[in-house]
């Protein structure tokens, strides 16, 4: 940390160390929630990745960006990555985007021809594994528009995918490691 002003380093040194006085402290000696370390990562970056909603307030507070990328990647995906998801709850307001797609869940083929207006010519038998993905076509592969089983344009399709397989697109906090909270 040698290349950031002294009130920045000790920000960094407080961020990373869960010292929440310390970062108060740092900021009170106009640190700059916008400096950035080695590796790129500003302090909400590390206060998001340890997992301190304390210090990500504060930090927020200050003016700190919550859409600065390092890496590709801003605090709240840094949060999310590592499954803080009180955290990355606190931050997903400042996404960019909509819902997390593309998603897919694995069915026996069997299960999905119990729709009524299920056609498919595959040839399979109903223990054959296929993906459902979240535009409701149904494929051979975890690809999206790979090997097509079924276009999922038939009436009623929705609402069987819905009620009768309890299928719906989660939303990337529900897929973090820390479960939804």
């Amino acid at each position: 940390m040698e290349h950031l002003p002294e009130a920045a380093a000790r920000l960094f040194a407080a961020v990373q160390a869960a010292d929440a006085a310390g970062a108060r402290t740092a900021l009170a000696e106009d640190a700059s929630t916008a400096a950035r370390d080695a590796h790129g990562w500003t302090p909400l970056h590390w206060a998001a990745g340890r997992g301190s909603t304390e210090l990500v307030a504060l930090l927020l507070e200050h003016g700190a960006d919550p859409r600065a990328a390092a890496d590709g990647r801003t605090p709240y995906d840094v949060a999310l990555a590592a499954g803080h998801v009180t955290v990355a709850r606190a931050l997903a307001r400042f996404r960019d985007g909509g819902t997390w797609q593309p998603y897919c869940r694995a069915y026996p083929l069997g299960e999905l021809r119990r729709f009524p207006g299920w056609q498919d010519s595959t040839g399979e038998d109903d223990s054959a594994v296929v993906y459902l993905h979240d535009d409701l076509t149904v494929t051979a592969s975890v690809i999206p528009g790979d090997r097509t089983v079924f276009a999922g344009d038939a009436p009623g399709w929705s609402d069987f995918c819905r009620d009768a397989l309890d299928f719906a697109v989660p939303d990337e906090l529900d897929l973090c490691a820390g479960g939804p909270a």
